[in-house]
């Protein structure tokens, strides 16, 4: 429980001064009831009812799915679809756990979206080993993990590397020039499988 407030409060810190554009309340709330959702049944109506498909929206409903059916290829592809592929989205999952102005999220509901927040590499990293097919959408992140402290994207790559390092170091290569060089010099060294930036995460 200390745990996630304190996360609460380094993110509300890094946003400090920063005009981040806020999260829509209905999409918030869509996300808390997703993120709480126990089984696939309610997983499904929440997602039904919540009339917000943004992608970190979708990012919540897909890792959630994948958390309950770890086997389902539609919730691999779906969640591998909606990583983050700008620095807004990516701010926006940075800040899951920070509800907008309006919007009174009880601590159960932030402790949910923060468990989304820390789950999801991994679960990512679990989704593309399912769906290999969908590697170009995964190693795309990579050039954006450098954004996010907290989360431990680059070490759950590691285990991409290893059990698809073909596949992994062909979608790295198809990657911009501009982001091949940042990503080989700065965030990872795909020839050994390593993480070079280290997220506070691993």
């Amino acid at each position: 429980m200390t745990r996630r407030i304190c996360f609460a409060c380094t993110l509300v810190v890094i946003i400090a001064g920063k005009n981040y554009a806020r999260t829509p309340a209905s999409a918030y709330r869509a996300r808390i009831a997703m993120a709480q959702c126990r089984t696939l049944i309610a997983l499904q109506k929440a997602h039904g009812k919540s009339g917000a498909h943004d992608k970190i929206t979708e990012l919540v409903f897909f890792s959630r799915w994948l958390a309950l059916s770890p086997r389902n290829t539609a919730a691999a592809h779906g969640l591998l679809q909606n990583i983050p592929s700008t620095e807004k989205e990516t701010e926006d999952l940075m800040t899951l756990s920070d509800p907008p102005e309006g919007i009174n999220a009880s601590e159960h509901a932030m402790l949910a979206l923060g468990n989304i927040h820390d789950q999801w590499p991994k679960l990512a990293a679990h989704a593309v080993i399912l769906a290999p097919d969908r590697m170009q959408n995964y190693v795309a992140y990579l050039p954006l993990a450098t954004t996010d402290m907290h989360s431990n994207f680059t070490g759950n790559a590691r285990s991409v590397c290893n059990k698809l390092p073909i596949e992994f170091r062909l979608a790295l290569n198809r990657l911009p020039t501009k982001d091949f060089e940042y990503v080989r010099n700065k965030v990872f060294d795909p020839d050994r499988c390593e993480p070079i930036f280290v997220s506070e995460g691993e």
